[in-house]
């Protein structure tokens, strides 16, 4: 399944790179960090959160600062989100 996902996440139809994106949790490596990172910026909010989420569950850097700037993104429910995991963070 790893490898099938992975492939989607390239894929031209970006009905199929969402799904496979929203699905690549339990198959997380570091070395996905740099697909990862790009979706930050994603223009779908859902693939911004599930992404935010990803980087999160990646041994390495300390997400804070990712938290930080997604609370403020345009999207009110990904803010509220955000800001609620990183005041997780300073408990």
């Amino acid at each position: 399944p790893r490898h099938r996902l992975v492939a989607a996440l390239n894929d031209g139809d970006e009905a199929n790179r969402v799904a496979a994106f929203m699905k690549l949790g339990p198959y997380l490596e570091p070395s996905m960090l740099p697909m990862i990172e790009r979706e930050l910026g994603s223009p779908n909010p859902a693939v911004r959160r599930a992404a935010l989420d990803h980087y999160i569950d990646l041994p390495g850097p300390d997400p804070r600062h990712r938290l930080a700037a997604a609370s403020n993104d345009r999207d009110p429910s990904n803010s509220s989100w955000a800001q609620r995991k990183l005041d997780s963070y300073k408990l």
